[in-house]
């Protein structure tokens, strides 16, 4: 078992992958949460005789929706459901989605559970003023610690399925898989520094700042199924915005600004 970092361990994303998977007997199956789950992903590994679900969504409708969907399309009992990192768009509403399936086991990483139990309550007031109280749950389910690295399924014992940390192959050094630019080049990027950071703080409210955005990227809230840019591009100008309703971080992430303990898996003499 890989040991938690007092570093890494909160920000891991352990998310579930199955690895060399050559045995015929498992298959994953994808499934985007849209509309308002911003487009989240879930996983279903389905074994011979059992199925695991990998992150639920943050609403109730796309909760009911991935429910369905995973009936359809595995006859084999759920099992598992696991929870990869303590975004709320990776959890959420699964207490709709778990509804469904009683039976099934919530897991994540310690270290998740114990960030999940610090702001659930916050997030969904936030998150329901934002979509709609009557599209988010009221009591958020809290998984069960998993802080094992793999974990096999019936009848597949030979085939365990690794549960990856950043020690082990999910960060990119890339902004996403399939994206061919660093950050700092994205166009989004620099029209935050240029239009709105090198004017100094305070100096737009998050009406302007949504303005701007809307104006220099305007295919963004030009579509149908606009709910995701539309809630990221809220969230950005009140972050940014003169007096805006900002967001409570419950992780400083500053505190990871240190060479030293994030290298402090290099050995020396």
């Amino acid at each position: 078992m890989i040991p938690n970092l007092s570093t890494l361990g909160l920000l891991a994303t352990t998310a579930a992958m199955v690895r060399g998977a050559c045995s015929s007997k498992i298959q994953v199956e994808t499934h985007v949460n849209s509309g308002l789950s911003l487009d989240m992903v879930s996983s279903l590994i389905i074994g011979s005789q059992a199925a695991v679900v990998i992150d639920m969504p943050m609403a109730i409708p796309q909760a009911r929706e991935l429910a369905a969907w995973v009936k359809n399309t595995t006859d084999k009992p759920l099992i598992a459901a696991f929870t990869t990192h303590f975004h709320p768009d990776r959890y959420l509403s699964g207490a709709e989605f778990l509804k469904s399936f009683p039976n099934t086991k919530y897991y994540a990483n310690s270290k998740a559970v114990a960030q999940i139990r610090v702001e659930a309550a916050s997030k969904v007031q936030a998150v329901g003023k934002a979509f709609g109280a009557d599209n988010i749950v009221k009591d958020v389910a809290i998984p069960s610690p998993y802080d094992f690295t793999f974990f096999t399924l019936p009848g597949d014992e030979e085939s365990p399925i690794h549960l990856l940390s950043p020690l082990t192959g999910d960060m990119s050094t890339r902004l996403s898989s399939g994206f061919h630019r660093f950050a700092p080049s994205l166009p989004a990027t620099r029209s935050m520094q240029k239009q709105i950071e090198s004017k100094g703080p305070n100096t737009f409210t998050p009406e302007q700042i949504f303005q701007k955005f809307n104006a220099s990227f305007p295919a963004l809230l030009a579509g149908r199924d606009i709910a995701s840019s539309m809630f990221l591009l809220n969230a950005s100008a009140e972050q940014f915005g003169r007096d805006g309703n900002r967001q409570v971080h419950f992780l400083d992430l500053a505190v990871f600004n240190s060479t030293a303990d994030l290298e402090a898996w290099k050995f020396s003499e």
